[in-house]
Parts: structure tokens; C-alpha cells; sequence
């Protein structure tokens, strides 16, 4: 079982250390150099900040709906064991603000942050693979720009209809 005031403790001194490595620093020359040198937030052997959390990546999901804010494809269409990744849209890890990040499928993600790179895939399968993601993912395209047209045409209809300018369906 676990001691749960040293965990307490210890997550105390580690918002302390983290607090104190993101403070402003004061507008002397001396400082400035100081903050130079201690550089930005702290980061994980991954090179994420503190702020880089599951709650937050669960809310951006949330944000969008759970579907690929590239594709569209939903959360329960890749199943229960893959999961929507969380793209920084600038590729700077350190960037954690809502605005900058977005969910991808996998398959999306591969293209959108790694530039079509599967490290277990070489040569021509690279390519077959990569072309065969790029007709998915403009057969998406195409699919949700019908789906835009046809709630555009809809509205109108509706719209028209309540002016009284169409006979009632």
C-alpha cells in the first residue's frame, strides 16, 4: 500500500521545482540571462511538459466530437483498444494550448505530423501504402463535402418553406 502523504509531498515539491523553472523573470540584464539559461518548462523523457496529461488529451477528443479532425472517422469506428491521437498542429511539444492541438486517427496522424512515414515500411510498399491513405482520405474529403452541401441545401429548403416561399413538404 501506497504512503499517500509522501506522495502528496513529493507531487508538492515537484509543482514547487516546476513553478519555479516557469516563473517570469524580472527585467534586468542579469535575469534574462539567468532565465536563458534555465530555459522553458520541464519536460518528461518524451519531451512533453507537465501540462501534457490524459485529461487533456481526453478533452481535446471531447472538444472535437471524438472523430479525426482530418478525416472525420469516429472513436467507435477504430474500435476499443486504438484511440485518437493528439497532433500539435505547430509540432512543438511544448505548445499544450487547446487551440494547437487536434485529434487524428492513426492512419492520419502518420501523414499529417510524420509525412507519410511508417517506420516498418520501406520502398514501394511505403508508397502503396501512403497513396492508398491519400484515396481514403480523399474519399472523406469527398464524402463530408456531399454531406456540408446537402445540410446547406436542406437549410435552404427550410428556410424557405418557413417564409412561406416553398409549398410544405
Amino acid at each position: 500500500m501506497h504512503d499517500y502523504a509522501k506522495i502528496a509531498a513529493w507531487k508538492q515539491k515537484e509543482r514547487a521545482e516546476w513553478v519555479k523553472a516557469t516563473k517570469r523573470p524580472k527585467k534586468s540584464k542579469r535575469s534574462r540571462k539567468k532565465a536563458k539559461r534555465r530555459k522553458l518548462v520541464p519536460v518528461n523523457a518524451q519531451g512533453y511538459p507537465a501540462n501534457w496529461t490524459p485529461r487533456l488529451r481526453h478533452y481535446v477528443r471531447q472538444l472535437h466530437g471524438w472523430q479525426c479532425a482530418w478525416c472525420g472517422k469516429k472513436q467507435r469506428e477504430l474500435g476499443d483498444r486504438v484511440w485518437l491521437h493528439v497532433h500539435h498542429k505547430d509540432k512543438n511539444k511544448r505548445n499544450c494550448r487547446i487551440g494547437n492541438l487536434v485529434p487524428l486517427c492513426p492512419d492520419c496522424h502518420v501523414l499529417v505530423a510524420h509525412g507519410g512515414y511508417w517506420s516498418d515500411l520501406r520502398g514501394d510498399e511505403l508508397c502503396a501504402a501512403t497513396a492508398a491513405q491519400k484515396a481514403k482520405i480523399a474519399a472523406w474529403k469527398k464524402v463530408r463535402k456531399q454531406m456540408k452541401d446537402d445540410a446547406k441545401e436542406y437549410a435552404m429548403e427550410e428556410t424557405a418553406r418557413k417564409m412561406g416561399l416553398a409549398p410544405p413538404a
